[in-house]
């Protein structure tokens, strides 16, 4: 618990959560002393945590393996990564692929190409998702907007497989995007779902570095409160004094977030020091009148 913030990161491979899976890779179930010490070290620490899920393994179909990432995504790691399993030379899974009916590659590194369970269809279905789950989730810059759409999805994997169909409407996945890229994107997706959803978008946007993409922030933060905000900045700045430090602020007006019901005005404030990148902070800032 006293380990410093990024000093320490756990690479667990989980695999599959599908007992017929483990089973013909020899494998445990993961137990619940299992998931409780995941959830304590997520919850508890701040050791990073990078959990991988293997498609394409016997025994395993697409829903299956959805199912599976739903539950480890409740586990909200840092980072989640889906791998097609690599049937390489000299292991028993190369030896089983024959009876098992799985078709991979013949050459290095001799990734899976179908199953009798998951079809071409469906591997190039999950590398999608894996591109989207780094994307938005690993990036970590899309945290709101993802824990809304899910909830308006009904689970992480509806959510993805969504964002997957816009995606390819769109034609982007053969484009290497930057973060605003990113941004844009998806508020072309968002202007079509509700409110709250574009709402958590902003959110997202502010929190990760000052916005200037004004049609994200329709409502204007009133005279006094930006009277507030600047009263808050200057006594910021004079605590900065000498210090090297940077400083921005933006003001954002929030209405549709259950946190943000009926009404709030949020400051965020940008510190930029070199050799420790950016910072943000975010207050609440007194309602009018």
């Amino acid at each position: 618990r006293a380990v410093p913030a990024g000093m320490f990161q756990f690479e667990i491979g989980i695999q599959s959560l599908n007992a017929a899976t483990l089973a013909a890779i020899g494998r445990p179930l993961p137990d619940e002393a299992f998931w409780r010490r995941l959830r304590r070290l997520r919850e508890e620490t701040h050791v990073v945590l990078h959990l991988d899920l293997i498609g394409g393994l016997p025994k395993e179909n697409l829903d299956q393996f959805l199912s599976g990432m739903e539950r480890v995504l409740e586990l909200r790691p840092h980072n989640l990564q889906i791998e097609p399993v690599k049937v390489l030379p000299g292991t028993p899974l190369r030896a089983q692929a024959a009876s098992l009916g799985m078709r991979f590659d013949p050459h290095p590194p001799y990734t899976v190409l179908r199953t009798p369970e998951c079809s071409f269809a469906d591997l190039d279905r999950l590398r999608q998702l894996d591109r989207l789950l780094d994307l938005l989730y690993n990036s970590g810059c899309f945290g709101r907007f993802l824990e809304i759409l899910r909830k308006e999805c009904g689970g992480y994997p509806a959510a993805l497989e969504t964002l997957r169909g816009f995606w390819k409407e769109k034609d982007l996945f053969r484009l290497p995007p930057k973060r605003e890229d990113l941004f844009r994107w998806l508020w072309r997706f968002a202007e079509t779902r509700s409110e709250m959803l574009r709402e958590a978008l902003a959110l997202d946007l502010a929190r990760s570095g000052r916005p200037r993409e004004e049609d994200f922030f329709p409502e204007a933060p009133t005279t006094e409160e930006r009277q507030q905000a600047q009263l808050r900045v200057e006594e910021e700045l004079a605590g900065l004094k000498g210090r090297g430090v940077k400083l921005q602020h933006f003001v954002a007006v929030f209405r549709h977030l259950p946190e943000f019901r009926p009404r709030a005005a949020l400051l965020f404030l940008y510190r930029v020091q070199a050799g420790q990148g950016l910072t943000v902070s975010e207050e609440r800032l007194l309602p009018s009148g």
